[in-house]
């Protein structure tokens, strides 16, 4: 029964509060892959501007950026040395994301 319950080791990484809604382009993407290489091959790269309610201004939406790894210990070395880091003024914060939440586009956790 443990054995069901177990989850498995996530491959997907969370960055947040690293860059506001104004600022998410195509360089953006492309700097993110890049540096985010440095810790292994990412498979897919996601940037979702979250917004809490439809009334929300787009513009001052949360920005989720999701990386993932091709292996879960990639996964975890990138966020280990991504959190805390300064992007463009920013204290990056950086975590697992729920593999399984991930995998069925369930970005809103």
């Amino acid at each position: 029964m443990q054995r069901l319950m177990r989850r498995r080791a996530s491959r997907t990484l969370l960055l947040r509060n690293m860059v506001a809604a104004a600022d998410v382009d195509e360089a953006l993407h492309h700097e993110i892959q890049e540096e985010c290489s440095k810790w292994g091959r990412v498979e897919r790269l996601v940037i979702y501007n979250e917004r809490q309610s439809e009334d929300d201004d787009p513009a001052h939406a949360d920005v989720k950026i999701f990386v993932q790894f091709a292996d879960a210990d990639e996964a975890a070395a990138a966020a280990a040395a991504l959190a805390g880091r300064y992007f463009g003024g920013r204290t990056v914060s950086a975590a697992l994301y729920d593999q399984d939440l991930f995998d069925h586009g369930d970005l809103s956790a």
